[in-house]
């Protein structure tokens, strides 16, 4: 099946680039369900403390392997260190806030002059609506601390 899904992306690039994302998506979404599942299983029928050191095992040992593929990537593509050239917007006005000699310093205007660049944004609306979304239905917010009152 992979030898076929690789012989089918070669004749055409941009498909293999939209399976691939899709396939990353799809590992990340069920990484994303599952985990917390498996990581209640583990806290319901271990100790506490074993189901944290299983957790700091795991994180610990794949921390190393993650470090080594990024640091392999930024060798490979030296293009994603160099910081990309200011944006614009329709009007060609720079969505940044200005020169650096024109910046303010105190971290009240600098938060409203971010604030007013997000809310230009074409994806504000569509961001706002994720946010809202997340923090409604997906966030595990609830369930946590149910859970954590239960083992109180």
């Amino acid at each position: 099946m992979i030898y076929l899904s690789l012989s089918l992306c070669l004749s055409d690039v941009i498909d293999c680039e939209l399976d691939t994302n899709a396939t990353m998506q799809r590992i990340d979404l069920g990484c994303k369900v599952l985990a917390p599942m498996v990581l209640g299983f583990m806290l319901q029928f271990t100790p506490l403390a074993i189901g944290l050191l299983i957790v700091g095992a795991w994180v610990g040992g794949t921390f190393i392997p993650e470090l080594l593929l990024l640091i392999s990537i930024y060798r490979r593509h030296r293009s994603l260190l160099e910081k990309p050239p200011p944006t614009t917007d329709e009007t060609g006005e720079s969505l940044l806030s200005g020169p650096p000699e024109t910046r303010s310093n105190n971290p009240f205007v600098v938060l409203y002059q971010g604030w007013s660049t997000y809310f230009k944004q074409e994806a504000f609306l569509a961001s706002l609506a994720f946010s809202i979304l997340f923090l409604t239905i997906l966030s595990p917010g609830g369930l946590t601390t149910a859970y954590l009152k239960s083992r109180v």
